[in-house]
């Protein structure tokens, strides 16, 4: 069935509502057995990302006491009260976004859900042992976690890949992870990289609960920030070229400007009726555009924080905003199977053409030379395109979404990071594929 897009976000309880087990609504008297039905479920889909070894979002998923305490962003069940419980809420659409994102779960899985809850939410009356069912066991296998964030460095040679709760610093001449820069709150989002090349900053934090923003020294590899004013995850970040401020977008429906030395924060830019999912910066620096579950791109003036015009861009939300080096153009991507390479101006912005994939569209990204762009999709494809319009390659390795796509700064490859945790690497000019990536922990041999 779908997965969710970028952002992103609230995967915890993505998990949880991913019911491909047999369990089906029973007749409104009916107890619905939390043993029974509801534990296989998690069983079967959700514990290999939410154990006690992998606890996305904080979430375990391996009782019932555990279940009912919810995550980092609280409870997800209200017992009794469906129409209160968070889960629910994502499930149908009322909080945004919904979940799963790209798809929905069948009515009957969706009653099945609500019945349990208003029942209580209870825990199966005590058995006899002959008859308890068996204790849900841990899956011992290592768990690949989405990659949604991709930035290559100016040499060239590495390429920063951001992971649940890690930057992996990939060595792309002997295809081997040379550093990790642990310890963020959850699944890393979002990368930037400063002008000078001396700070490195990652957003992301726990869907429902917070955002996060860190700041690395990478001259001497320690953490110099951690800003955590947003309510809800950060899904992308930007510097402005003189090093001196940090953007932030999130799905709290706010951006966030802050200075880059202290971590003040400067001013807070709220237009957007739904999640903020892209932002880009002009090359001067004076503009930045920005993307969201509202369906709009917005163009903001970053010295007023004041919204210069926004743009009714897609039917559905846009997931991601790129604007050219030379900044002539901008393109936007989203979850109605489309991408949109625009002209781009401070007086407004006007569609250059418009381009079509067979699933959303999560993420794009331009060459150096703003002559190409990439488009990455949950199709399971990029396209490389030519700003006349010309498709001149579309890459169809991928085995799963493509959630991010970053050009090398020499523009001679094309990174694309999968929903299976894996990085591939093409050749921009043949369309080769020249390496793929696994971000997967390498297992205990027996």
């Amino acid at each position: 069935m779908n997965r969710r897009s970028l952002n992103t976000t609230l995967f915890a309880v993505v998990c949880a509502l991913l019911l491909g087990t047999r369990a089906q609504a029973q007749s409104k008297g009916d107890f619905i057995s939390f043993q029974k039905q509801i534990a296989p479920i998690f069983r079967a889909s959700c514990i290999g990302c939410h154990s006690e070894k992998s606890a996305m979002g904080g979430l375990i998923l391996t009782s019932y006491a555990k279940t009912m305490k919810g995550g980092k962003g609280g409870a997800q069940v209200v017992a009794g009260k469906s129409a209160d419980s968070k889960l629910v809420k994502y499930l149908i659409g009322t909080a945004q976004p919904k979940m799963p994102i790209g798809g929905t779960l069948k009515t009957a899985e969706i009653d099945l859900i609500k019945k349990w809850i208003d029942q209580g939410a209870k825990i199966d009356p005590s058995l006899p042992d002959t008859q308890a069912p068996p204790p849900i066991k841990m899956p011992m296998r290592a768990v690949p976690a989405p990659i949604t964030a991709l930035l290559f460095l100016p040499d060239n040679k590495t390429l920063l890949v951001g992971t649940y709760r890690q930057v992996q610093f990939w060595n792309l001449e002997t295809k081997q992870i040379e550093k990790v820069w642990d310890g963020h709150a959850d699944t890393v989002r979002c990368l930037a990289l400063s002008k000078s090349g001396k700070r490195l900053v990652a957003g992301g934090g726990t869907p429902g609960a917070g955002g996060e923003i860190r700041v690395l020294n990478l001259e001497n590899f320690q953490t110099v920030l951690t800003l955590n004013e947003h309510s809800d995850i950060v899904n992308a970040v930007v510097i402005t070229p003189d090093d001196k401020k940090i953007l932030s977008a999130s799905t709290d429906k706010s951006i966030k400007i802050w200075e880059m030395e202290t971590g003040k924060l400067l001013n807070t830019l709220r237009d957007h009726a739904d999640a903020v999912f892209g932002l880009a910066i002009s090359p001067n620096g004076k503009l930045i555009a920005s993307s969201s579950a509202d369906r709009s791109v917005k163009v903001w003036n970053v010295e007023t924080a004041k919204r210069i015009y926004s743009l009714d861009a897609h039917e559905d939300w846009v997931f991601s905003v790129a604007i050219s080096p030379n900044g002539s153009r901008f393109i936007s991507t989203s979850s109605d199977s489309s991408a949109k390479l625009w002209n781009f101006g401070e007086g407004g912005s006007g569609v250059a053409f418009g381009i079509g994939h067979g699933g959303a569209v999560l993420a794009s990204a331009f060459t150096s030379d703003s002559q190409r762009f990439a488009t990455a999709s949950a199709d399971k494809t990029i396209k490389l395109y030519r700003v006349d319009g010309n498709n001149y390659k579309t890459l169809t390795d991928a085995k799963d979404w493509v959630y991010s796509v970053r050009f090398s700064p020499n523009d001679k490859l094309v990174a694309g990071g999968t929903w299976d945790g894996s990085v591939l690497l093409w050749n921009t000019e043949t369309g080769k594929l020249e390496a793929t990536l696994s971000t997967l922990p390498e297992t205990k041999k027996k």
